[in-house]
């Protein structure tokens, strides 16, 4: 009203400067969207509401496993103060053992259901925020029309058809001239007279979208006959409603209770009648007058029926309060959401486990674990010392106490490693920290070598590694691959089927010859060198049944047996 107030220059004037404002993007945010926008909505809802839970518990032990097969740095000393103890020599039970079995699996079932815990709650988080987020349940600020404002042209309608069978709206543009109207008027009177005919209704009222019967026509005649009859009191209105539409000069025909065919109203009026033709579509008026006489020529002729028809009733428009308001967040696109929100976490998963992979090989290559094949001659001596042993023992049973904290495993894996870490345990008295001190307890080389391949095993069984063989050509090669007959002494012709690691399996076909320098031997006392599966005393002999076999031999030959 402002605008339209300070006249036509200033108008102007100040819709120039708003256009320039906007041209630099200053545009004004929106403070209301529309359906499309809550659908998009209701699809993103749909996609948290299952990507992101399904992506929690799906890479969760994803990320563990890949976690356990990264290669790890193996620690150069045990933790300083700290001294784990197995059982002493009269048996006593372990002292200062950070968990049990039991306590161990506790914990692994906390953090089992730790992830679908989060998970629910991430659900329930995104479930409760969404519609806080997404808050908006109106498309406009505009007000809503009332009662009266929805059937005050209807009342008006009805209230001129009462008084004269041909309603004109004032605000359109005149249609029929002088001499059509009462030509028009003459027809109604005549076809009413006539046999199974009855009132005919004229409306000339335009029809739009936005109108109170949201531009049905077949609706707005069915609301006037019932204003009608309430008018009347004397019953149902009944009769022919002629609404003509003075904008696209359209013309539909609706018969209530009169002996006509309703059906043929709706569907078999000529073409020119309904929609008119080249001439009427170049008319100012659409020839509307021409057209309503031709439509009462068709009803004269029109055959009657026995009984008295009806065109339908018509759905009733959606309400201005339905049109106003956006659908629930939880509709529409929301299922699809949820569906896409899987898929979409489940290709998330296989990017992750795929990336994890790669990052897995390449650091294999680069940093190999201790039992690898690839860094066998750096990190696995044939000839060790006794030094060596000692060092590389008390490192490996440091890390295999450490990861016996973890409750990652599973109750097999769990209870196999903490099988292999007490009979390591046993073969040193549970004293971690003397095997790394200078001036500890000396132990036998076969004891210490058994210890390497007891807690290595131990370490191999959390990371869910089982496998019990190692290779028989030098134990500290790690894992068997497969097993082979081949000729190990370096003199005679004799042939075992051994278990072999990747290395010594290929040079068992490429370089047989390389494998008795391959062999593993222990420094004796006297500095002679003896292979380790033939020192006398030790329970080394029973490593080529496996390592579970090592580990039974050494609790039935420990003082505590």
């Amino acid at each position: 009203m402002d605008v339209v107030a300070q006249g036509t220059e200033k108008a102007e004037a100040r819709a120039d400067a708003a256009r320039e404002r906007l041209r630099e993007g200053n545009e004004p945010e929106e403070m209301y969207i529309g359906p499309a926008d809550r659908k998009n909505q209701s699809f993103v809802t749909g996609i948290a509401l299952t990507c992101v839970p399904l992506t929690i518990l799906l890479l969760a032990p994803c990320v563990r496993r890949a976690r356990r097969r990264f290669p790890r740095a193996t620690p150069l000393r045990p933790a300083k103060g700290r001294t784990a103890k197995g059982r002493t020599a009269k048996g006593g039970a372990a002292r200062g053992r950070p968990t049990s079995p039991r306590t161990a699996a506790g914990r692994s079932v906390l953090r089992r259901l730790l992830t679908p815990g989060l998970a629910l709650a991430t659900a329930a988080a995104i479930a409760v925020t969404a519609p806080l987020v997404f808050d908006r349940t109106k498309r406009g600020a505009a007000p809503l029309p009332g009662h009266e404002d929805m059937t005050a042209r209807v009342e008006r309608v009805a209230e001129g058809l009462a008084q004269d069978p041909v309603y004109v709206a004032p605000e359109s543009p005149p249609v029929l001239d002088e001499a059509q109207l009462p030509r028009l008027h003459d027809r109604i009177e005549r076809f009413g007279r006539s046999e199974g005919g009855g009132p005919v209704h004229v409306t000339v009222v335009p029809h739009l979208p936005e109108d109170a019967s949201a531009g049905d026509e077949e609706l707005f005649a069915a609301a006037v006959r019932s204003q009608l009859s309430k008018a009347d009191g004397v019953g149902e209105a009944d009769g022919v409603y002629v609404v003509a539409d003075p904008l696209d000069g359209y013309i539909d025909v609706f018969n209530h209770g009169l002996r006509l065919d309703g059906l043929r109203l709706l569907f078999d009026v000529p073409e020119f009648i309904s929609y008119g033709d080249d001439r009427s579509h170049e008319a100012d008026d659409h020839l509307l007058g021409e057209r309503l006489d031709a439509l009462m020529t068709y009803l004269d002729e029109s055959p009657r029926t026995d009984e008295p028809t009806s065109s339908g009733d018509p759905a009733r428009p959606v309400s201005p309060e339905a049109e106003n308001s956006l659908p629930p967040l939880y509709a529409t696109d929301f299922r699809p959401g949820l569906f896409v929100g899987a898929v979409a976490a489940l290709l998330l998963l296989g990017l992750v486990a795929g990336v994890l992979g790669i990052v897995a090989a390449v650091l294999r290559r680069r940093t190999p674990p201790v039992l690898r094949t690839q860094a066998l001659k750096l990190a696995a001596p044939g000839k060790p010392s006794e030094a060596y042993l000692r060092r590389t023992a008390g490192t490996e049973l440091s890390a295999a106490d450490a990861l016996a904290e973890t409750d990652d495993a599973g109750w097999q894996a769990l209870a196999l490693a903490w099988e292999r870490f007490d009979a390591a345990m046993y073969l040193v008295d549970g004293d971690i920290e003397g095997l790394s001190s200078p001036g500890g307890p000396r132990t036998d080389p076969a004891t210490l070598l058994a210890v390497i391949i007891l807690a290595r095993g131990a370490r191999n069984a959390l990371d869910g590694d089982t496998d019990d063989r190692c290779c028989a050509v030098n134990p500290l090669h790690g894992p068997a691959a497969g097993r082979r007959h081949v000729r190990v002494p370096a003199q005679g012709n004799r042939r075992r089927r051994l278990s072999l690691c990747p290395l010594c399996l290929d040079a068992a076909t490429t370089a047989p010859h390389e494998l008795p320098e391959r062999r593993l031997t222990l420094p004796r006392p006297a500095g002679a060198r003896v292979p380790y599966d033939e020192m006398e005393g030790s329970p080394l002999s029973a490593l080529r049944d496996g390592i579970n076999h090592l580990a039974d031999q050494v609790r039935e030959t420990s003082p505590a047996q």
